[in-house]
């Protein structure tokens, strides 16, 4: 019996991008779910203004608690195999009163 080569397949995203809202002083962390599939698995970062915050292989979580307007921007989940490499974009965005501030 033979057995064919496992093929290398791209990288793509399991869970879609979204934007996300809090405030300052949010008692509860916001989590970052990044999710991604591919062979040989691929390695999985979130990065927030050109820094590494984290580093996985295929799934990766992150908690953000909010103590700053530096906690609020745009978080990139970023996957690479020798095949492709797959990005979504969380946009994190403060809501104040209410009322969403850009």
């Amino acid at each position: 019996m033979f057995h064919s080569p496992v093929q290398p397949r791209p990288v793509t995203s399991i869970l879609r991008a979204k934007s996300v809202f809090s405030y300052i002083g949010n008692p509860k962390p916001t989590v970052f779910n990044c999710e991604f599939s591919g062979y040989p698995p691929p390695d999985v970062r979130i990065i927030k203004d050109g820094q590494v915050l984290a580093s996985s292989q295929e799934s990766l979580s992150y908690s953000v608690k909010v103590d700053s307007l530096d906690d609020f921007g745009e978080y990139v989940c970023m996957a690479e195999n020798e095949v492709k490499v797959s990005s979504k974009s969380y946009t994190f965005e403060i809501i104040s009163s209410g009322a969403v501030c850009v």
